[in-house]
């Protein structure tokens, strides 16, 4: 049996400058209808309730995304039993997209099955690995553990009154991410018997480079859907100037963390780190959200919104740069924080097309000594 669905990759088996394979990309892809769907109902209806909602939901898909992506860089290979779990996950977060609408409507409960699902799978891939690979058995057995409880928390969670399953779906969510506080004491000395550092490898990066852009490429489409069969000049301009402003974000991603390196002291750091990435991701999901209301709604509370995240994007960005040693001076921060305060005036004075437009040039100004030192 198992010289036909062969083995996962041992942990002591590191694949120097390792490519991400076909299949984790074709995984990957399946979350930018993950995003569409988290998308479309905020900008159809924005509440304070619904963009929780949302967040929670945000978290949960992105946390199967991010463990099987960690899952994969470190005993990835082309076997069929690899093979098999990836297909089964893409199929389990396709059909769990399906009830996404519906959660960030309120009723998380068509959802819970398939959380469970999802959470029963990663245990039981923790479980092989714990089987198979003594050295990354401790911490496999703790992770493992801790999905199967929470696979229990949300069977029986189930069964409570619709108003708590948000909440119940928030608590899984967070025991899903912090199994590493419980976790890291068995994977330091784990990385410190086989000499391994904790370092974030290429591989994973590119991963959350491609999230990314996949995240830019949702603000995109719902740009399309602004803008119509055929747009009015006001519309096309706003489609132009908002489609320079997301090339934009994507060329200050790349100057910014597209060659950084990752070696931190501890696997919670390295976790950090992994987190932060996906803080990006969320908050490039908010933008979408901003930009449909901005340009469809002259209200300035949305415009404001969109300077806030566009600038709060970009913060967090610098910030993986400057804990992972990769940025060269934190004062830069003080002419970013006084771009912010004149963009907020100009979305506050200035229509949406004058607000982008301004975003646009900020970004763009900001961008030419970083690539005046890069191409040095």
């Amino acid at each position: 049996m198992q010289k036909f669905f062969g083995q996962p990759r041992l942990i002591t088996n590191i694949l120097p400058h390792r490519k991400v394979s076909w299949l984790e990309l074709f995984y990957d892809l399946i979350f930018a209808v993950v995003l569409a769907r988290l998308t479309d109902p905020l900008v159809e209806d924005f509440t304070p309730a619904r963009f929780a909602y949302a967040t929670i939901v945000f978290a949960w898909f992105f946390w199967s995304w991010h463990d099987t992506s960690g899952y994969f860089d470190n005993h990835g290979n082309a076997t069929l039993i690899n093979l098999f779990l990836i297909s089964a996950q893409v199929v389990i977060t396709g059909v769990a997209a399906l009830y996404i609408p519906v959660a960030v409507g309120g009723d998380f409960r068509p959802l819970f099955p398939w959380m469970v699902v999802m959470s029963a799978l990663l245990s039981l891939i923790w479980r092989l690995i714990a089987a198979i690979d003594v050295h990354h058995a401790p911490a496999s057995r703790i992770w493992s553990r801790a999905y199967a409880g929470v696979a229990v928390l949300l069977i029986v969670g189930w069964f409570a009154p619709a108003t708590w399953l948000p909440w119940i779906a928030l608590l899984a969510a967070v025991l899903n991410f912090g199994v590493i506080l419980v976790g890291r004491g068995a994977l330091y000395r784990e990385y410190r018997a086989l000499g391994q550092p904790f370092v974030l490898k290429d591989s994973l990066l590119e991963r959350y480079g491609l999230m990314t852009m996949i995240a830019l490429g949702e603000i995109i489409a719902g740009l399309f859907t602004y803008a119509g069969d055929e747009p009015s000049p006001t519309r096309l301009a706003g489609f132009g100037a908002s489609i320079i402003l997301v090339a934009l974000v994507g060329g200050v991603y790349y100057l910014m963390l597209g060659a950084v390196t990752i070696e931190m002291q501890s696997s919670l750091q390295v976790m950090a780190i992994r987190w932060l990435f996906l803080v990006v991701v969320y908050l490039l999901m908010v933008m979408a959200v901003m930009v449909d209301l901005a340009l469809a709604h002259p209200v300035t509370a949305w415009r404001v919104a969109l300077v806030c995240v566009l600038v709060a994007t970009f913060l967090v960005m610098w910030i993986i740069r400057y804990v992972t040693g990769n940025s060269e001076n934190p004062r830069l921060l003080v002419p970013a924080m006084v771009g912010l305060l004149v963009l907020v005036g100009v979305a506050f004075v200035g229509s949406v097309l004058v607000t982008v437009i301004a975003m646009d040039v900020a970004i763009a100004a900001a961008m030419v000594p970083a690539v005046a030192r890069v191409q040095a």
